[in-house]
């Protein structure tokens, strides 16, 4: 399985004024999802995932 689906759910089907706006929905999410470290190696496999967290 990918991230992008991950990223992508609050963007899906959606259509935006600008880019700032999109920005902000991303950057929301990457908010959300980066205090879930379990998740993100669950979906990436990236070993050292845990090791970068701040």
């Amino acid at each position: 399985m990918s991230e992008r689906p991950v990223m992508n759910e609050p963007i899906a089907n959606r259509s935006f004024e600008n880019l700032d706006e999109v920005e902000e929905i991303l950057i929301q999410r990457c908010r959300q999802i980066i205090d879930q470290p379990d998740f993100v190696h669950g979906l990436t496999n990236f070993h050292w995932w845990p090791e970068l967290a701040v």
